[in-house]
């Protein structure tokens, strides 16, 4: 690997419509930022792929699990990362999960609250059942929880791998006269206003609240993700954040406004 961070498990669990995938390819980009080959595994593909002559029974889910779970640990023997998106419901899945990664697996529960399912009755039908325990065992044996709906949900994600700028400066020294690769020349490419827009982004405010913060409309706010998301050859604005973040680029000061 070019990365100084050794091969790692990142498996995230939760119940359903917790917004695990999204988190999920957010650390992916944030680790493929740095110079880590990150693979991304997700439960539902797999259902349709590796598991699809499995069904909806209990041995099935067990099974499903711990097929995705050896696959986990031969793309890590390859030296990705892995970063993994299943359901888990109970505790006999994570404890086979541990018993097969040991301790390369960082356990992350993603916890999907009603409030955060407000906007979509359907979403939180399935959190409310998921909440009483009925499909889904609300974990106590979790390396960190994250509250999927939280706006600081992704930085605390980023926080987990550990990695500063000095980690990339040193994996990305390849001798005199290399080319530098990932997104350092992108950096330099961001207006120093594409760059505080990001950056209050990461610290979780709104498009209104950056436009208050910074004396501009939201619809100039728009605008400086859009160009940013270009120089950063990113699909959407949480990649964006994530790539960002990832640069270790100094974030605004906080003066208290909201």
């Amino acid at each position: 690997m070019t990365s100084a961070t050794p091969p790692r498990i990142y498996w995230l669990f939760g119940p359903p419509e917790a917004g695990r995938s999204q988190l999920a390819k957010a650390l992916q980009t944030h680790l493929r930022a740095r110079g880590c080959p990150a693979t991304y595994l997700n439960g539902g593909e797999l259902s349709a792929g590796l598991c699809r002559d499995l069904g909806s029974s209990e041995a099935d889910q067990l099974e499903k699990v711990r097929r995705g779970a050896y696959l986990a640990e031969s793309h890590a023997a390859g030296g990705n990362a892995v970063i993994c998106s299943f359901l888990t419901p109970q505790h006999k899945h994570r404890e086979m999960v541990r018993k097969i990664l040991g301790d390369r697996v960082c356990m992350i529960y993603v916890r999907c609250t009603l409030k955060g399912c407000k906007t979509c009755p359907g979403k939180r039908q399935r959190a409310s059942r998921s909440d009483e325990g009925t499909s889904f065992e609300v974990p106590a044996e979790a390396d960190a929880v994250i509250s999927a709906h939280s706006r600081a949900a992704i930085t605390a994600l980023l926080a987990l791998c550990k990695i500063t700028s000095s980690d990339t400066a040193a994996s990305g020294s390849k001798g005199p006269g290399a080319k530098s690769s990932g997104h350092a020349a992108d950096k330099k490419e961001l207006s120093a206003r594409e760059s505080e827009v990001l950056g209050l982004l990461i610290k979780g405010l709104r498009h209104k609240e950056v436009a208050e913060r910074l004396g501009i409309s939201t619809t100039t706010v728009r605008t400086h993700i859009e160009r940013a998301c270009r120089k950063l050859s990113a699909s959407s604005r949480t990649e964006a954040v994530a790539r960002f973040a990832a640069m270790g680029q100094k974030l605004p000061k906080d003066d208290g406004k909201r």
